[in-house]
Formats: C-alpha cells, structure tokens, sequence
C-alpha cells in the first residue's frame, strides 16, 4: 500500500517538479524498506555504520549548500546518491574530498541516467 502511494506521489512530482517532495518521498521509501527488515520477527539490517555516515552527510551537505541532493538505497548497504546533472561536478568534487571515506576501498560507481528504453524489433 506504501508502495502506492509513494509511486503515485513520485507521478505527482513529475508533473509539477516539486524537488522537496521527491526528496521525502524517495528517501522515505528507502528507509521504510529497511525500517521493515529492522522490525520483523527476530529483525535485521543490512546497513552499517558508513551508511549512516552517507546519510548523514547527504543531509547535512543538502542544508547547508542548498542544493537538490537526495539518497536511495537497494536491498544491501549501498547508498545511491542523486543529484542534478548541472550539479556533477560540484558533487563529484565533493564525494572525493567529504564523502570518499565512507566508501568501500576509498571507491564509488559514478552513474547516470540512460536515454531510456528503445523497442527491439
């Protein structure tokens, strides 16, 4: 039902662009996944300590700069940073000089959006 109602949240922003709801709707559905895993019968996470680092600087660093930054993550520990293009390389500056340590062996997959789908024929 969650699940819904964030999906149909996330269609709302994209007709009207409200960056601030995307943000709590995106991160609030992935730390609802992982809220779920935590408070099941004999409950378990699969976050670490650096990733609530991630988050912590996702947050901090989105305050004070102003900027549109918001976090994901999969199933795993894993933090998906998401931020404007026009933003790259402001980002990318400040993942190698603030966010690098909290990064398995000092490393990150830098990736972006695709074109979308193509038909096959």
């Amino acid at each position: 039902m969650q699940a819904g109602i964030n999906l149909s949240s996330l269609k709302e922003v994209i007709k009207s662009g409200d960056e601030d709801l995307f943000i709590h709707v995106v991160e609030k559905e992935a730390l609802g996944l992982h809220a779920l895993m935590m408070s099941s019968n004999e409950g378990f996470t699969l976050l670490n300590k650096n990733t609530w680092n991630i988050i912590e600087w996702v947050r901090r660093f989105r305050k004070e700069n102003n900027v549109f930054l918001s976090f994901t993550l999969d199933a795993g520990p894993n933090v998906h940073v998401l931020y404007k293009e026009s933003d790259r390389n402001r980002m990318e500056q400040a993942i190698r000089t603030e966010l690098i340590e909290y990064c398995e062996d000092n490393k990150w997959i830098d990736d972006q959006l695709g074109s979308g789908p193509i038909l096959l024929t």
